[in-house]
């Protein structure tokens, strides 16, 4: 894995495994194929304190198809778990190659079962508020939906409308990513490996760290480090 840059750690942290780390699989990122994918595993293994949490992003990548491609939520909501369902077959014939000991500490989850919690919906809450009144918040909101589309000619509405994906995004990330096991067991993941940084990531770590909208990160009730890399398979 070729680190090019750790954001909110350091190398002797990761190494030192500090950290349980979760890989964000982003249904619209063609980087994700499933050899790339089987890298990040192998590297989590090898890094993580003591557990993996594979998250497929499907929810929230409905909001991009609903949106930009013009699909209504049904049918927006339908292809999202559709293409989900195939990554996640993917992802289990990964597993499928691995050791028992090894594969066995690898979670595969869907966005539902890191957002449908109480956890969750108390900081979506937060940042919906702070979009909806805090101008200076709302604008670095759009600026980071426009960075990552930068072909497009995006209208008030349409921005308005994808401003859900980042507001979602945010109670995942901004205190480690929390799942809950069958036998009543909580986890956080704090660190990810990602092929690139955005804006997104630099108000995560600036609200985690009370470095920017202070305000809004003291209702967040940030209590876990999170850290990011801008990591690739070669």
């Amino acid at each position: 894995m070729r680190i090019k840059q750790y954001v909110n750690t350091t190398k002797d942290e990761v190494e030192s495994k500090k950290h349980n780390i979760w890989i964000g699989v982003s249904l619209g990122n063609k980087y994700f194929t499933k050899e790339n994918i089987r890298k990040y595993i192998e590297w989590a293994l090898q890094h993580t304190k003591d557990g993996v949490l594979v998250l497929i992003a499907d929810d929230i990548y409905a909001i991009n198809i609903e949106i930009l491609d013009g699909r209504s939520k049904a049918r927006a909501l339908k292809r999202a778990y559709r293409l989900a369902d195939e990554k996640q077959k993917k992802i289990e014939e990964i597993l499928s190659t691995l050791p028992k000991d090894e594969a066995s500490k690898v979670t595969i989850a869907r966005w539902k079962d890191v957002s449908k919690t109480k956890y969750h919906e108390h900081r979506l809450e937060v940042v919906r508020d702070a979009f909806k009144n805090n101008k200076e918040f709302h604008d670095y909101v759009y600026s980071i939906i426009k960075e990552g589309r930068p072909d497009r000619n995006l209208d008030e509405v349409r921005l308005e409308s994808l401003s859900e994906y980042v507001l979602h995004e945010i109670p995942v990330f901004i205190n480690g990513t929390k799942y809950q096991f069958k036998n009543g067991e909580w986890k956080t993941y704090t660190l990810i490996p990602y092929p690139g940084l955005t804006k997104l990531d630099k108000l995560i770590v600036g609200l985690s760290n009370k470095t920017l909208f202070s305000e809004i990160a003291e209702k967040l009730k940030v209590t876990n480090e999170i850290a990011i890399l801008e990591a690739y398979v070669n």
